[in-house]
C-alpha cells in the first residue's frame, strides 16, 4: 500500500436515514490492480461522531475490501466526513476471488469454478464457491458513493427488513450491488431465502 494516503478513517451515511458507518481508505495503486480499497468496521452510530480511531479499529471489519474509484470527498454534496489516521492500517493486499464468467448470475455458489487469488499472485487455485465465499472480488469496482448502498443493503437484512422495499431491483445496477451482498455476506441457507425478493433471472 501506498503510505501516504492510506490508514485515513472516514465517516460516511448510511441509506435510508439509517445512521452511520466508519471506513477505512488504503491506496493500493501501487498493486497494478486496483486505485483504492475501503474496509468498513463495525463501528455505527446514529448522531454523536466518534473521534477515537482506536475505538472504531477495534471493532473489526465489517465489509470489505471494496474496490472504489476515487478517494472521498470531504466537501460538497455526499461528502465523507475525515475522523483520523489508523497508523496501523493494513499493509498487505488482500486475499480475493474472481470468476471468469457471468457473475450476475444470482446463486453464485452454482457457478463452477471461482478463482481462489493470494494476495496479488497472479496464478490462482479453481475451488468450489464456499471456500470462497467470504471473500470480495476486488475487480469489480465501487463507485465511492455505492459504497453506502452495499452497507445499507447489508444491515437491512440483518435487521430482518425486506431490501426490496427499499430499493428498485428493476434496475440491474442495484440488482447486482444485491447480489453481491448476499452471496458474499451470508451462507447458502439465507442467499435461496434472499434471492426470492429479485425477479426472475434472465441472460
Amino acid at each position: 500500500m501506498v503510505d501516504e494516503k492510506s490508514g485515513y478513517i472516514f465517516r460516511f451515511p448510511f441509506e435510508h436515514n439509517l445512521g452511520y458507518g466508519y471506513v477505512e481508505v488504503l491506496d493500493s495503486s501501487d498493486s497494478g490492480t486496483c486505485q483504492f480499497l475501503a474496509y468498513v468496521y463495525n463501528y455505527f452510530d446514529n448522531d454523536e461522531i466518534c473521534n477515537d480511531v482506536t475505538k472504531i479499529v477495534e471493532t473489526g471489519i465489517y465489509l470489505g475490501p471494496l474496490n472504489i474509484t476515487r478517494y472521498p470527498n470531504t466537501k460538497g454534496k455526499n461528502a465523507w466526513k475525515l475522523i483520523g489516521r489508523n497508523i496501523n492500517f493494513i499493509k498487505n493486499f488482500p486475499n480475493n476471488k474472481d470468476y471468469a464468467g457471468d457473475i450476475g448470475f444470482y446463486d453464485w455458489s452454482k457457478l463452477h469454478p471461482w478463482r481462489y487469488f493470494k494476495g496479488l499472485e497472479w496464478d490462482f487455485e479453481e475451488v468450489e464457491y464456499e471456500k470462497v465465499r467470504h471473500l470480495e472480488i476486488v475487480t469489480l469496482y465501487t463507485h465511492k458513493d455505492s459504497l453506502p448502498e452495499k452497507v445499507t443493503m447489508k444491515k437491512l437484512i440483518e435487521m430482518g427488513e425486506k431490501v426490496s422495499d427499499y430499493y428498485d431491483f428493476s434496475y440491474l445496477g442495484t440488482r447486482n450491488v444485491f447480489v453481491q451482498v448476499i452471496n458474499t455476506y451470508f451462507p447458502q441457507e439465507k442467499v435461496e431465502v434472499l434471492i426470492k425478493e429479485l425477479p426472475p433471472y434472465s441472460i
